[in-house]
């Protein structure tokens, strides 16, 4: 079964470009505007010929490589047994303690909440009209997304504490035992996990895009998020605390509100991982809607979050899945700097 499965994918990404070569489509967009992450240089270019996408050398070398290294992880990952389906049954559950999942349920609404109120009473502090949220500056997004993230960020971490002193009163050992916790080696594997899904993830990517473009015959975005868009495009210092907070605040309270709360639940309710981890990445790719543009780059945050979910049930520690986090928040604003540097 799974040699037919990632056979297919392989020839599905390799073939791409042939079937894009010979798609005519309304809009010609700029170099690097085909794929989010393509190179750059003549993949697409503004005096390609009128009417139809012309692929280059380039721009077939960067799929077909990026075809052989997924396919590389994901046999890597299935003959692993971290991918096969029953996988997770042969591992014990992640100790949730005595607490039902709506316990769970009711921590992930609590930071919800918070987060909502703080970022309201933000905005209105500073001044953003309420009917016309698009019109906020890049120093009224900067303000509200880092308060935003650190009263989250606040709130997760109380609720950590008060698992370890509610009865049994088990002290930070509750937190451990249910993987609310960080470690040296969490670095280190962070790294090793994020690198297994990458590919994966921008493989993801990558398809949904050429679908949106073979569908619609126009290009979509090439930063799909508003915080690269700012960063981008209003490139002062606000701009950078944006950067700043999603790549070392925001993976640290959106793990512990997706993974570590919302994902605990429906694991504690189903008893099934990956109807956890599937569920959990529904609601953070649902939740990352409105600061996105186009439903394919949703794809990618929900192929992220599966991957991010994975990692912690495997782990069983949170440091990993964030460290990945920061990983991939971090290579996406590198990645969007050095594509528009010009």
């Amino acid at each position: 079964m799974r040699v037919p499965i990632i056979l297919a994918l392989a020839l599905l990404l390799i073939g791409a470009p042939s079937v894009m070569a010979f798609t005519p489509i309304e809009h010609v967009p700029a170099a690097g505007d085909a794929l989010d992450l393509a190179p750059q240089g003549d993949a697409f270019s503004p005096g390609a010929t009128a009417g139809r996408a012309s692929p280059s050398a380039s721009l077939i070398v960067w799929w077909s490589v990026l075809a052989v290294v997924c396919t590389a992880c994901l046999v890597a990952l299935w003959r692993r047994d971290v991918i096969r389906p029953g996988s997770f049954a042969k591992l014990a559950p992640r100790d949730l303690g005595p607490w039902p999942s709506i316990f769970w349920l009711m921590a992930t609404l609590a930071l919800l909440v918070v987060g909502t109120i703080a970022a309201a009473m933000t905005m209105w502090i500073v001044g953003v009209d309420a009917a016309r949220p698009e019109a906020m500056t890049t120093r009224q997004a900067a303000i509200i997304g880092l308060v935003h993230q650190v009263c989250v960020l606040i709130a997760a971490l109380g609720v950590v504490i008060t698992i370890g002193r509610m009865p049994p009163s088990r002290g930070l050992a509750a937190a451990r035992d249910a993987g609310l916790w960080f470690r040296p080696r969490d670095i280190v594997l962070g790294f090793a996990g994020i690198a297994l899904c990458l590919p994966v993830t921008l493989a993801a990517s990558q398809l949904a895009m050429m679908i949106h473009r073979l569908t619609t015959r126009a290009s979509g975005e090439t930063l799909a998020h508003d915080t690269l868009r700012r960063l981008v495009h209003d490139a002062d210092t606000w701009a950078w605390v944006s950067a700043a907070t999603a790549v070392l605040v925001a993976p640290i309270a959106e793990e512990l509100l997706y993974r570590g709360f919302l994902q605990s639940s429906l694991l504690k309710a189903s008893g099934r991982a990956w109807t956890a981890i599937l569920g959990t990445s529904v609601m953070f790719t649902l939740m990352h809607a409105s600061v996105t543009s186009g439903w394919y780059a949703l794809v990618q945050i929900f192929a992220l979050s599966v991957g991010l979910g994975i990692a912690f049930e495997r782990t069983r520690s949170l440091g990993v899945p964030v460290v990945m986090h920061v990983c991939f928040n971090a290579a996406n604003v590198a990645l969007a700097l050095a594509m528009h540097a010009k």
